[in-house]
Formats: structure tokens, C-alpha cells, sequence
């Protein structure tokens, strides 16, 4: 195991097929230096045996498989994964997704640029097949308008595993914005990230409406953690429906309020169509199809970043309080990228 070049971390929670697919189209990479880590964030499905029948069938793979004795969370099951793996630069991909025979290869040439410090590529969905797959898709799009200010996207991205364990991913963030955060971290200290296109990984994420307003809601409360981390109020996609909130209860005193209400509603509307369209890569004609439940989806993360940020009025969510005192005290550029 001594000298591998490339960790590939995979966190997978009952996708006891998936999971297998996902490590079936890594042994038909073209780079083939690299050792499988897999982490089982606590699986109640067969996940574990699958997991342990492809070792078996494939002894000749380097592979490694973390079992959590309880769920962590995303971020806590990547930080397992960074912690078992070997390599020197270290990848992510998710046990819902498979990856390009160049994928490996592809992101590893971007580090030859020694500013680098991480490196994200392209993310394809499958076609969708319900009202909520389409309005998925584009969600994990990146790198394609300046404006988007996304450096990395979790099912596909990769690090310099000594600059990464010095930062790990915050566990207070157990779903949402963890790769955002250590991204906005990084940056802060001066690290450099990279888009690769040509680095592609195809994310096979069915949903139902049920689905996916219910990770509307948990993108919320992450979204909430992480502003709160950052000294943030609202993040910019949400400014026309806060203001909109705030405005609604002046009608009481005078009627006219209703104007403003009514405007920062269609300030709001076109933001999504904006991002729709501009963002996640959608025809008009998708954006307008699928309007209506991007604003029943942005109803619901609004309903998560308000019930978080009710916690923390409270004095709870002591996890991402303890994260947001650390933040304070570490100093701007701790530590260079490796050479």
C-alpha cells in the first residue's frame, strides 16, 4: 500500500446495488494506481455483504471498508474515509453515481499545477423520468458561469490528502454544504481549486416529489449551519423571499404593502428560472415546466433555514456553534499547499 498515488472514497447509507455498480465502473479506469476506501455509514440493508462479496471477487484491488457503528452523516463518514485512506491525493465520488474510464486520470493532471489544492469535474444526471428528477437536474452542475461560485461538488471531487487532513470536513454539517464549506475554508486560506470537464461522473438519483422535498428541507438546515458558520444571514438566492417574508406582515397597517410583497414574490420566481436556466443548464421551456415545483422546493429549504436558525436564537445547535468559534480563531493562510 506504501506510495499508491490515489485514494478513491466512496460513503454509501443502504444502496446495497448502487453501491456495487458505483465500484464495478472504477476497475474500468484507465489510471489504475489507486486503492477503494469505502465507507458504511451504518447501513441497514444488505450493504455490508455486498460490500464484502466484491472484496472477495476482486482480491487483487487494494480495498479498504469502514464500518461506522452509527450514522455520521455525510461529513463525518467522509472525514472516516480520509482517515483510512493512503494515497497522496485523495478522491470522492458517491455510491449513487459511476464514473468515466478517464475520470481518475483526467482529475489527477490538474495537480500538476501545484497551486492546486483540490479539484472538482463534471456532473451528468440520467434522463429524468418524474416531475422531480427534472427539476433535479443541474443540481450538482458546477464550474460552467462565473457567477455561481462553486469551487467543488461532493460526487466528484478530489484533494491533496496532506493539505485536506489539516482542514477535514465539519461534522456539524451532516447533510449539506459540506463541500461548500471546506471549499469557502480553503479558499480563505489562500488554496486554489480547479474545474475539469472532461473529469465526468454520471449520478443515477431517482426521486419522487416526496424525496425531494424532503431533501429541500435538510439543503436548509445546511444551508443555515453553514451561513451561520460563515457570518451570514441569507444566502443571495434567498434575498427576494426573505425580503418578501419580512414585508407580509406590514399589510396589517396599510394595504399597499401587498405591491411589495407581490414584487419580491416575482423577484423571487425569476431568481429560480434564472438558476434553472443559467445555473443547471435547463431550456426555457424545462424552466417553465418545472417552475412551479422549484418554488414549492424553495418553500420547503426556507422552512429548514427557519426552523434552524430558530434553534440557534434558542442556544442549540451547539455542533455548529463549537464549528463557528474554531473558525474564529484560525488565522488566514495556517498552512501551504504541499509541493
Amino acid at each position: 500500500m506504501d506510495g499508491i498515488t490515489a485514494s478513491i472514497i466512496i460513503c454509501v447509507y443502504n444502496r446495497h446495488v448502487q453501491v456495487v455498480e458505483c465500484l464495478e465502473s472504477l476497475l474500468v479506469m484507465d489510471f489504475k494506481d489507486f486503492e477503494i476506501v469505502v465507507v458504511d455509514d451504518a447501513s441497514t440493508d444488505d450493504t455490508a455483504d455486498r460490500l464484502e462479496d466484491f472484496r472477495q471477487f476482486h482480491p487483487r484491488i487494494p480495498m479498504t471498508i469502514v464500518r461506522n457503528e452509527c450514522n455520521l452523516g455525510v461529513s463525518g463518514a467522509r472525514n472516516a474515509g480520509l482517515k483510512a485512506a493512503q494515497g497522496e491525493f485523495v478522491f470522492f465520488t458517491d455510491s449513487d453515481c459511476t464514473v468515466d474510464h478517464r475520470w481518475l486520470g483526467t482529475l489527477l493532471k490538474a495537480f500538476d499545477q501545484l497551486d492546486v489544492g483540490a479539484v472538482s469535474g463534471l456532473v451528468l444526471d440520467i434522463v429524468p423520468q418524474t416531475l422531480a428528477e427534472r427539476a433535479y437536474v443541474g443540481t450538482c452542475r458546477i464550474g460552467t458561469n462565473k457567477w455561481q461560485h462553486r469551487g467543488l461538488v461532493g460526487n466528484n471531487m478530489g484533494f491533496r490528502r496532506a493539505l485536506v487532513m489539516h482542514y477535514l470536513f465539519d461534522e456539524a454539517l451532516t447533510y449539506g454544504c459540506d463541500e461548500d464549506d471546506i471549499a469557502w475554508r480553503m479558499q480563505r486560506d489562500g488554496h486554489h481549486s480547479a474545474f475539469v470537464p472532461a473529469a465526468v461522473v454520471h449520478h443515477h438519483h431517482r426521486m419522487n416529489l416526496y424525496g425531494y422535498l424532503g431533501q429541500a428541507v435538510r439543503q436548509g438546515r445546511g444551508s443555515a449551519r453553514l451561513w451561520y458558520k460563515h457570518g451570514m444571514y441569507v444566502g443571495r438566492d434567498l434575498w427576494a423571499l426573505t425580503a418578501g417574508l419580512l414585508t407580509l406582515p406590514l399589510v396589517i397597517f396599510d394595504a399597499r404593502f401587498l405591491y411589495a410583497v407581490a414584487f419580491f414574490s416575482g423577484l423571487q420566481a425569476a431568481a429560480l428560472a434564472y438558476n434553472e436556466r443559467v445555473f443547471k443548464g435547463k431550456t426555457w421551456l424545462e424552466t417553465l415546466y418545472i417552475l412551479p415545483i422549484c418554488i414549492l422546493h424553495t418553500v420547503m429549504k426556507g422552512w429548514g433555514i427557519f426552523t434552524t436558525l430558530l434553534r440557534l436564537a434558542y442556544g442549540e445547535e451547539q455542533a455548529i456553534r463549537a464549528s463557528k468559534q474554531r473558525l474564529r480563531h484560525t488565522s488566514y493562510r495556517t498552512h501551504a499547499t504541499p509541493s
